[in-house]
């Protein structure tokens, strides 16, 4: 199935979400950014939606993010402009779906307060949050029931680059994974380790 991208819409005076991830490390005593690494990833997409002419409201699990004072604010963007709404972790059925791997449909999320609140206000939703795609989370899955949806470039990027390591990849073939959460990627390892995709696996990280 062909996925759609930025280049099959247009932003002039369209209201975006812009779902990204840009969870990055912060230091705890001077609570500054660490690494922008991903922050840096999601700025072409985020310019290509702004110089579309697109008023665009962000949402990650980083930084009352569908509350009435952040609907206010948003409401008073121009197009071209662009709010970081808040922190999608202090909602309870993001945290629920996200980490605790409860199962709901994306109809039965469309009761959640923040697909409720959020609802009516946009014209597109753009997912740009690769690394949290297999999430079955409100904000991955939900919007896409009644709003026009598409990926984003750095999205397109990432699924293009998996998909020649899959189909053909260099011989021999080592994958590298990290992160906090390696337990996630216990199937995909034995999978692509009884196809013969990967050689060899090496885990750092908490594992590591």
């Amino acid at each position: 199935m062909k996925i759609k991208t930025l280049d099959d819409f247009q932003f002039a005076q369209k209201r975006v979400l812009l779902r990204v991830d840009i969870n990055s490390p912060i230091d705890p005593q001077s609570k500054k950014i660490v690494n922008e690494n991903r922050i840096k990833k999601s700025l072409p997409t985020i310019n290509k939606l702004l110089n579309g002419g697109a008023k665009l409201a962000i949402i990650a699990h980083q930084d009352d993010v569908c509350g009435p004072a952040a609907l206010t604010a948003y409401n008073d963007l121009n197009y071209g402009e662009a709010l970081i709404m808040g922190n999608l972790r202090y909602l309870t059925e993001e945290i629920s779906t996200f980490e605790n791997d409860v199962k709901l449909t994306p109809e039965a999320m469309q009761d959640c307060y923040l697909i409720r609140s959020l609802k009516g206000q946009f014209d597109l939703y753009v997912n740009e949050a690769f690394a949290a795609a297999h999430r079955n989370a409100p904000s991955m899955v939900a919007f896409q029931e009644f709003l026009p949806a598409c990926a984003g470039d750095l999205f397109v990027a990432e699924v293009s680059n998996l998909d020649k390591i899959l189909k053909s990849p260099d011989k021999p073939s080592v994958f590298a994974l990290g992160g906090a959460k390696i337990s996630d990627a216990f199937g995909m390892m034995n999978q692509v380790l009884e196809n013969g995709t990967a050689d060899k696996i090496i885990c750092s990280g908490i594992t590591g």
